[in-house]
């Protein structure tokens, strides 16, 4: 917490010079003359907000810039040539009975469920990278593993889960594949990353918070329960964007 800068004056009238504080800048001046002191130490404090904004802007020389260009160069290089394993398994969702749960890993977070007949996906992530998307490229982590299924091989898909906003749960590339029928359970403060999606039946539910939905093979109860997690995507929204559930 940074405290704002203040000045406190007293006459001596004895003649002797007094201190005068300006806290969180380290400025402290002796001075019978309020005026020139007060002038003095504001010139200080303005200075000192300068020099601290020049050394929280990063340079090529700082450990953070060489970190990030030294993970940029390897994702560029070893990881841009490094294969992605195959799927140790392929699940046959065409095959699975709708009298009962059925229930697949896809990769990471995404699960494919099939709840009597109701085809729910949790966080799908199904493309190599995840991350900043730029023009022709992901800035952003590879795959250890490809998914055990593509997008165009899953259900038709009723309800997409997701847990909260990292880009390991919430690929917005992956998002943009689904039509505007399916329907959208999500977390507090999260609608507005889907805006350039098709999707538009979006709930957002807080702790203990339920949803209803009916869809063609019957209706479902989606039930929030408390998580401890955060759901931060930029460096600037570390407690903006919540988790599932999360109050």
């Amino acid at each position: 917490m940074r405290i704002a800068p203040s000045l406190s004056y007293a006459p001596d009238n004895r003649g002797g010079p007094r201190v005068f504080g300006v806290f969180s800048s380290g400025c402290f001046a002796v001075s019978k003359a309020e005026a020139v002191l007060r002038n003095a130490c504001e010139a200080l404090i303005q200075s000192t907000r300068a020099v601290e904004e020049k050394l929280q802007q990063p340079t090529l020389g700082s450990s953070r810039v060489r970190r990030w260009l030294g993970h940029l160069w390897r994702e560029w290089t070893v990881e841009s040539w490094r294969p992605i394993a195959p799927a140790f398994a392929k699940p046959e969702p065409a095959k699975w009975n709708d009298t009962q749960v059925t229930i697949a890993w896809i990769g990471h977070a995404t699960v494919l469920i099939n709840f009597f007949g109701i085809k729910i996906l949790t966080d799908p992530v199904l493309f190599p990278r995840i991350g900043i998307r730029l023009p022709g490229f992901t800035v952003g982590p590879k795959r250890l593993t490809a998914p055990a299924l593509e997008f165009d091989e899953l259900p038709k898909v009723d309800i997409v889960l997701l847990s909260h906003a990292h880009f390991d749960h919430f690929d917005l590339r992956t998002l943009r594949r689904f039509d505007k029928n399916t329907r959208v359970i999500t977390a507090p403060r999260t609608r507005d990353l889907l805006r350039w999606t098709r999707l538009h039946d979006i709930t957002e539910l807080r702790w203990n918070e339920q949803k209803s939905i009916e869809t063609s093979a019957g209706e479902i109860e989606v039930l929030a329960f408390p998580v401890n997690h955060w759901g931060a995507r930029r460096q600037r929204d570390t407690y903006q964007r919540l988790s599932f559930g999360e109050k």
